[in-house]
């Protein structure tokens, strides 16, 4: 009866062990980094007598190895651990396109716990290595928003390719998509003071005649710069760059109240 038990016992042993296998993935072998750099120096070949050397000191280099797995969602980066033998790595004699056979867990040490990774060895595939890993998620596209398109007036307005007189008639212009008040009574028309512009199209209209009356290619080229940043629209950036670059002058304080006159 004991024998039997035992036979039993034995028997389900080994289904236990037959069973348990170990669960690995696929990865595509994409990229293989190979680095060579200098990690000491060699005073091996220096021999010294009476206060006398002869011979000279040699390099020491070693080559680091990183392999990059492609899985969906982005690849692991294995790299050789110094412990075990790299000749039974089935990473050397892989090439880029391959399918690489592996699985992944955590590696204990002195100093904390990192991923590891363990395939399956080519001239033994009951045993395994165990490689260093780094896992680098896959980076989500930047969605990009393409400009609106501008109109042939929309540019020229915003460029000043127009006369002042021009500027002022089809620049600035409320959209006709946009929902039109009812006409005011003509009593309150009448009676109504002239609307004059704010401060901000003032000093741009101004700077825009200006312009206009200048002769000197050189000074139109400058004012017309000028004027840009005095733009309704741009009057706000102008005068936060005047106040953020005026710190950086040997007299702020004057700088700053020199921002004044451009301020919205």
């Amino acid at each position: 009866m004991k024998k039997a038990f035992t036979s039993v016992l034995l028997f389900a042993t080994v289904l236990c062990y037959a069973g348990d296998k170990k669960e690995y993935k696929v990865g595509i072998l994409q990229h293989h980094i190979q680095n060579t750099e200098r990690v000491g120096t060699d005073f091996g070949t220096i021999s010294c007598r009476n206060e006398r050397c002869v011979g000279s000191a040699t390099g020491i280099y070693q080559t680091s190895n990183y392999w990059q797995i492609r899985l969906e969602d982005g690849y692991w980066e294995l790299q050789p651990n110094w412990q075990d033998n790299s000749k039974h790595n089935p990473l050397n004699t892989a090439k880029e396109g391959d399918k690489i056979l592996f699985r992944m867990g955590k590696k204990h040490y002195l100093n904390g716990t990192f991923d590891a990774a363990w395939l399956p060895r080519t001239d033994d595939p009951n045993k395994e290595i165990m490689l260093l890993a780094k896992w680098f998620p896959n980076i989500p596209p930047v969605a990009v928003t393409p400009p609106t398109p501008k109109s042939q007036m929309e540019v020229a307005c915003a460029n000043g390719k127009l006369t002042p007189e021009q500027q002022k008639q089809f620049c600035n212009q409320v959209p006709e998509s946009n929902a039109v008040a009812a006409p005011a009574p003509s009593s309150a028309i009448a009676s109504a003071p002239p609307q004059l512009p704010d401060l901000a199209t003032a000093r741009y209209n101004l700077c825009m005649k200006n312009l206009d009356n200048l002769k000197d290619p050189n000074a139109k080229v400058v004012m017309a710069h000028s004027c840009e940043m005095l733009k309704p629209e741009n009057a706000a950036k102008s005068y936060a760059d005047c106040l953020a670059n005026a710190r950086f002058t040997p007299n702020p304080e004057a700088v700053a109240r020199g921002c004044e006159m451009i301020k919205p």
